[in-house]
């Protein structure tokens, strides 16, 4: 079950190597018409739109920040059973680590 977030006005700011993703339905198509479909019906899709990324994780021994290879607006592969739920004005969201962001797909 999602975490629900009631304020209407607040918005989701990840922090550190953190991404905030909004899984694509099943069947949905993609700018390049790619159509991706699981093996079985009741499988979640593992395809999503990047909503938002945190500023990085900071490197222990330089101290300079890591950034996130991922944008919003990119539609990812992500592992499965990664993340947090959360939904926010009605719409479901996955907050998983970057490194849970398996690939881009690109036109």
């Amino acid at each position: 079950m999602p975490l629900e977030i009631e304020a209407t006005t607040a918005t989701i700011k990840p922090l550190a190597d953190k991404v905030v993703l909004t899984p694509l339905e099943k069947k949905e198509k993609f700018d390049n018409s790619v159509l991706v479909r699981p093996d079985t019906v009741d499988e979640k899709s593992a395809i999503a739109r990047v909503v938002a990324v945190g500023p990085g994780l900071v490197n222990e021994k330089t101290g300079e920040r890591i950034p996130i290879e991922v944008k919003p607006g990119q539609t990812v592969v992500y592992s499965k059973y990664a993340g947090t739920e959360l939904k926010h004005q009605g719409t479901l969201h996955l907050v998983v680590a970057a490194k849970d962001v398996l690939a881009v797909l690109e036109d």
